[in-house]
């Protein structure tokens, strides 16, 4: 009982915490990848991607991390439902099926993302981040 009721006051609370500084302050981390190699992984802009939504700039959040805007509902659902099978010990919201056929195709999108974003021709150059 105190696991669930310290996991379920302190994960919103540290969530919480998480959105607001991005909200102020932007996104402070920079993609090691990146910084090493000048390529851009997946995950880059996904940071300024999440402060844009939280500024309400969509269009700025699809430049940033196209992937990532897409995913961020699928995943914000997975986690609520995993949140809420943990605080209560309920499993109220349905979901999806997947497979091994699914999960490996979630995995060539995501490495096709990641090849075609940084090919330097236009319009390949659409799915780079914006640079800052």
């Amino acid at each position: 009982m105190p696991f669930r009721v310290a996991f379920g006051v302190g994960v919103p609370a540290i969530a919480l915490s998480g959105l607001l500084f991005l909200y102020r302050y932007g996104n402070p981390f920079v993609c090691a990848f990146h910084f090493f190699t000048g390529l851009y992984c997946p995950g880059c802009g996904s940071g300024r991607a999440l402060t844009a939504l939280l500024h309400g700039q969509f269009l700025a959040a699809l430049h940033d991390n196209v992937l990532f805007v897409l995913a961020l509902p699928l995943v914000a659902y997975f986690l609520l439902k995993q949140y809420i099978r943990l605080t209560f010990r309920r499993d109220v919201l349905p979901i999806f099926s997947t497979s091994w056929r699914m999960y490996k195709l979630v995995m060539w999108g995501i490495l096709i993302f990641w090849i075609l974003r940084n090919i330097p021709l236009f319009p390949f150059t659409l799915l780079a981040p914006l640079p800052g």
